[in-house]
């Protein structure tokens, strides 16, 4: 299975970083949802296999942002309104970063 999985990922890493350039430029789009999306399965496919630290740096990413929904600090119509470029940002470094891609 994992061999299967890890075929996959340079097309959808391409389908990602293209989702990314795509929301960067229209926000709101349909960019912005493959973008996430994406993101979302390279992730999910990615973490069982990662390094004890990019394990670990995922979950620090999940409570960061999970303390910013809680503290009521994360307004998400405005996030995916127009996803601002440093949140753009940390999302591919930490995608790209967990499923095994050098940064």
């Amino acid at each position: 299975m994992r061999s299967r999985l890890d075929k996959s990922r340079p097309v959808l890493g391409i389908v990602f970083l293209a989702g990314y350039v795509w929301q960067t430029f229209a926000p709101g789009s349909l960019g912005t949802d493959l973008f996430l999306g994406v993101g979302a399965v390279l992730f999910v496919i990615s973490v069982p296999w990662s390094s004890a630290f990019h394990r670990a740096f995922a979950l620090i990413a999940f409570a960061a942002l999970g303390a910013v929904i809680f503290t009521g600090s994360f307004d998400f119509a405005d996030f995916l309104g127009g996803m601002p470029t440093y949140f753009g940002i940390v999302a591919v470094l930490l995608v790209l970063s967990t499923a095994g891609y050098p940064i």
